[in-house]
């Protein structure tokens, strides 16, 4: 995967194999990254092979700790 801290980009086309844990509204996204992300969840959806190949949209929150949380704007 990759992703553009400027843009706030997660580009799922460029993920082999991306790994989903749903706990609640929150998504893990761990796959190819260093460190985990978590990505907050407005409402509930689910991950599709269709939708992996689109770019999603994030935009950062303040977050203290070394997981960055991310919310989704736009998919």
């Amino acid at each position: 995967c990759t992703y553009n801290k400027k843009f706030h980009i997660i580009d799922f086309s460029k993920c082999a194999s991306p790994s989903y844990n749903l706990y609640r509204d929150r998504y893990y996204l761990s796959h190819y990254f260093k460190r985990q992300i978590a990505v907050s969840l407005s409402y509930f959806f689910t991950i599709t092979a269709k939708n992996l190949a689109k770019q999603a949209a994030f935009i950062e929150q303040c977050n203290n700790s070394d997981i960055k949380t991310l919310e989704i704007i736009q998919v």
